[in-house]
C-alpha cells in the first residue's frame, strides 16, 4: 500500500513537519536566519566590554561539548538525540602579532535515550565513525586579540571531513529504517546532494569558531534590542543582546537572542526547494499540494547564544540553542560547551 493513501491528511501534515525539521537540521533555515553581530567600535570605554585573549604559549584547556535535539509539540518537549565530544586546545606559539593553536578531538560518546529510534540510528553511526575522528587536529592561527585568522591545515581538514561524510552516508543508507522509508519514495540520503564541501567544513569547525567568535569585538554593557524588517537575504527578526561584567574577578558574558518570522510563502518556497530531491514525483506532488493546505501560519526560527569568558579571554561556558517550529511543532537543537581542564601561565 502506498504511503500516499494512508490517512492522507494526517500523514501528509506529519511529512511536511518532518521535512521542515530535516531542513532545519541540515542548516537550510538557520543559515538564512542567522544575524551577524557587529562590534561597537565607537562605544564609550567605561560602558563596554572588549573581548581580548591574553593567552600564553603552552596554555592547555579541555572542553566537553554536549549536543542534543528535542522534539517540540506545543508546550511539550522530548529529547531525541544526544552526543558528547571532548576536545583540547593548546597554544603552540605566542608572539606580539598573534597565536598559533591546536584543536584536537579526544573522545566522542553517544547518549542512551530510551524510545528514540533517531538516537539509536545516530549512536550506531557515532560508534563506527567516532574512532575515525579521535586524534584529528585542527591547526589554526589568531591575531593578537584572539580572532581566528587562518586554518593552516585546511586542505587536510577538507579531505578528512569529506571522507567522514561519505562514510556516514554509507552507514545511513545501510540502516533498515532508512531502507524501509525508501520503499515509499522517500530517500533522505539525497539531501546530501545539496550539501557542499564548505558546509561540511563549517559544521566540523563550528564549535571551535564559537569559542573565538567575539574576540576582537567590543560590546555595550546592559541589554539592547532591535527589530529588522525582512529583506531579500534575511527574514523579519527581533534581536536582543545582553552583556554583563563581574568587576570582582574580571569575567564577563555576551548573550544574543534572535527570533526570525518566516511567512507561509517563504516556508513553502524553502520546503518545496528540496522535496523533489528526496522524493518520487508522485509523492513530491502530493507533499507540495499538502503545503498549500497545511502551511497557513508563520514559522519561527529562533536562536540563542551565550558566551561566558574568564578575565584572560578564555571561554569557560558556551550555550547555543536553535529552534524551528511550524504550527506549534518542530525541533530544538542545543550545544553546551564547558571548561573541564584549565592550565595556563599567569
Amino acid at each position: 500500500m502506498s504511503i500516499i493513501n494512508i490517512n492522507t491528511g494526517f500523514a501528509m501534515k506529519k511529512l511536511v513537519i518532518l521535512i521542515f525539521g530535516l531542513l532545519f537540521a541540515a542548516g537550510y533555515l538557520v543559515s538564512r536566519a542567522q544575524s551577524s553581530q557587529s562590534s561597537d567600535e565607537t562605544a564609550d570605554v567605561d560602558s563596554t566590554v572588549s573581548v581580548i585573549g591574553w593567552f600564553s604559549k603552552c596554555d592547555t584547556l579541555e572542553y566537553w561539548i554536549l549536543q542534543g535535539e528535542w522534539k517540540i509539540d506545543g508546550a511539550d518537549t522530548l529529547k531525541t538525540t544526544g552526543i558528547a565530544t571532548k576536545v583540547r586546545i593548546v597554544v603552540t606559539d605566542s608572539t606580539s602579532e598573534g597565536y598559533k593553536m591546536d584543536y584536537t578531538f579526544l573522545e566522542i560518546e553517544g547518549d542512551t535515550i530510551e524510545n528514540s529510534p533517531l538516537n539509536n540510528i545516530q549512536n550506531r553511526i557515532t560508534e563506527k565513525l567516532g574512532r575515525k575522528i579521535i586524534g584529528h587536529t585542527v591547526h589554526f592561527e589568531t591575531d593578537e586579540l584572539g580572532e581566528i585568522t587562518r586554518i593552516t591545515n585546511l586542505d587536510k581538514i577538507k579531505k578528512q571531513v569529506k571522507s567522514l561524510f561519505n562514510s556516514a552516508m554509507s552507514e545511513l543508507a545501510s540502516i533498515p529504517e532508512i531502507k524501509e522509508v525508501k520503499k515509499y519514495g522517500i530517500d533522505i540520503t539525497k539531501l546530501a546532494d545539496k550539501i557542499d564541501s564548505d558546509q561540511l567544513v563549517e559544521g566540523y569547525l563550528e564549535e571551535l569558531k564559537l569559542m573565538f567568535l567575539h574576540h576582537g569585538s567590543r560590546f555595550y554593557l546592559g541589554k539592547r534590542c532591535v527589530h529588522e524588517d525582512a529583506t531579500e537575504t534575511k527574514y523579519e527578526n527581533d534581536v536582543c543582546t545582553t552583556v554583563g561584567f563581574d568587576s570582582e574577578d574580571g569575567s564577563y558574558f555576551i548573550a544574543t537572542d534572535v527570533e526570525n518570522i518566516i511567512p507561509p510563502s517563504a516556508l513553502k518556497a524553502v520546503l518545496g526547494e528540496v522535496v523533489g530531491t528526496m522524493m518520487s514525483d508522485d509523492l513530491a506532488e502530493a507533499v507540495k499540494n499538502e503545503m498549500d493546505s497545511q502551511i497557513k501560519l508563520i514559522g519561527i526560527v529562533g536562536s540563542y547564544l551565550r558566551n561566558e569568558y574568564l578575565g584572560d579571554g578564555w571561554p569557560y561556558s558556551i550555550l547555543k540553542q536553535e529552534s524551528s517550529t511550524i504550527n506549534g511543532q518542530g525541533k530544538l537543537r542545543q550545544t553546551y560547551m564547558y571548561l573541564a581542564y584549565y592550565s595556563v601561565r599567569n
